[in-house]
């Protein structure tokens, strides 16, 4: 009996994870200008704004990943590390040795780790 009450448990658990889970849609993909690199925007699909104001559209969270040119995944984001943002706090900047996509968020590209805030 106590198997099957643990059982029945962990499948609630694994149900309950997999219905809310926020699922991603890949949005666009921008190209390094020496195009080494493809920088990846995935963005929450489904996203209902509180209000239904039309500004709320750029609160819907986004990520992005790091890619070579021959689209092996060179980063990614992590479940302890997200390092979400709100679309509308997009702003793809590509420096020699960084790619900022937000004001203050970044990828180093020498050492392939986020730097998020």
């Amino acid at each position: 009996m106590k198997t099957k009450i643990i059982s029945v448990f962990l499948l609630l658990i694994i149900l309950f994870a997999y219905v809310t889970q926020t699922k991603f849609i890949l949005q666009k993909s921008y190209t390094s200008p020496s195009n080494n690199y493809i920088l990846e925007l995935y963005v929450e699909r489904d996203y209902k704004p509180f209000f239904s104001l039309s500004s709320e559209q750029d609160f819907a969270e986004a990520y992005v990943i790091l890619k070579n040119k021959e689209g092996r995944v060179l980063l990614e984001p992590h479940w302890y590390a997200s390092c979400t943002f709100p679309i509308g706090d997009l702003m793809i900047e590509w420096s020699e040795n960084r790619v900022y996509f937000t004001k203050f968020n970044y990828i180093d590209l020498a050492s392939f780790s986020f730097d998020c805030y």
